[in-house]
């Protein structure tokens, strides 16, 4: 959609959301946004209402604690064009690894957010186990002589690394998954 595209939305208003465009008798409320809806969480995007005054307005209340964890700059890019690279090939699921979130761009409410945006879901419960072809598990790992190389090198020197399926062998048995480079799976190199 464009920026002078409306989209129309119903929804029951939450604690700390801005008051709807119109309230519908069922008790939901009707919100307008202009251009792509899904560019925005619900509570970071801008409303507009005609009539009101003035005619855009967004939440002011303050931003629940899954908004408040983002992965910003150059590892936010690179991230987001990793996992859209994976949803148009197919992949409809990530797992990130509960070992490795402990930097400001792998923390593992930020990459849920940057997952819904790209399109892929996340398992509500944290099983690596059951994860099937088509869905991938998502690590940091700091690359150490005999490693492959990362999919993507991060300004502290880890690296992410990709896995399709049931990640639970050893770091050096994987088969890993890289959507942006050509072939897209290798493996730690004999020796």
């Amino acid at each position: 959609m464009g920026p002078h595209d409306a989209f129309m939305l119903r929804r029951y208003p939450q604690a700390g959301d801005p008051p709807p465009c119109q309230r519908l008798n069922d008790g939901t409320g009707v919100y307008v946004s202009l251009g792509n809806p899904l560019r925005f969480p619900f509570e970071e995007t801008t409303f507009i209402c005609p009539g009101r005054v003035p005619i855009t307005y967004r939440r002011t209340a303050p931003l629940p604690e899954a908004l408040t964890h983002n992965i910003t700059g150059h590892p936010r890019t690179q991230i987001l064009a990793v996992m859209r690279a994976m949803r148009r090939q197919g992949i409809d699921t990530v797992q990130f690894d509960a070992a490795s979130s402990y930097s400001t761009f792998s923390d593992t409410i930020g990459l849920q957010r940057l997952a819904a945006i790209a399109g892929l879901s996340v398992p509500p419960t944290y099983a690596p186990q059951t994860l099937g072809p088509r869905q991938a598990f998502m690590l940091r790992h700091f690359p150490v002589r005999g490693d492959p190389a990362p999919c993507e090198l991060f300004p502290d020197g880890s690296g992410l690394y990709i896995v399709l399926g049931n990640p639970v062998v050893p770091f050096n048995d994987y088969r890993f998954y890289c959507p942006l480079r050509s072939p897209r799976f290798y493996s730690r190199a004999a020796g």
